[in-house]
């Protein structure tokens, strides 16, 4: 019989490149709500992505995840070319990825206690060359299904 099981991780902070208390708050802060964006969140890669695309587009300094559950889904996620060490598999096929952080500066990720849940083998968050990104309140974890081992 098959069961399935959720692993848990918390993220409460991860920065790159600077530390997060050293961020300057002289400019208004803009914000981009992914609650905007989402139709469903039984797959939420349509929406996580199109919320970044305007963070870019809008040099916004925050990305908010209104409190809730998220769904992703590896083969509706995109799928980005990145190195990731200590893998077995060459050449690296593109990574489906939940959120693609890339040449950010300054931005706050801010989960408000959301659960994303991933479905697949895909990498969660990738930061790729950005400064002092925080990201705040988030759990993440992977849908894991565990079946019976013949005797």
């Amino acid at each position: 019989m098959a069961s399935s099981r959720i692993f848990r991780l918390l993220i409460t902070a991860v920065a790159c490149s600077v530390p997060a208390f050293t961020r300057s708050f002289t400019q208004a802060e803009l914000s981009i709500d992914v609650g905007d964006f989402l139709a469903s969140s039984d797959d939420a890669c349509g929406a996580f992505s199109n919320a970044i695309a305007k963070l870019h587009a809008t040099k916004a300094d925050r990305l908010v995840i209104p409190t809730g559950t998220y769904h992703f889904r590896w083969d509706s996620c995109p799928a980005v070319m990145v190195y990731v060490s200590n893998t077995v598999v060459t050449p690296l096929p593109p990574k489906p990825t939940a959120m693609y952080l890339k040449g950010l500066v300054n931005v706050v990720v801010d989960g408000q206690g959301s659960m994303l849940i991933m479905h697949g083998l895909m990498s969660p968050i990738i930061v790729d060359q950005c400064q002092n990104i925080t990201v705040s309140d988030l759990q993440l974890s992977f849908w894991v299904l565990h079946t019976q081992r013949p005797t």
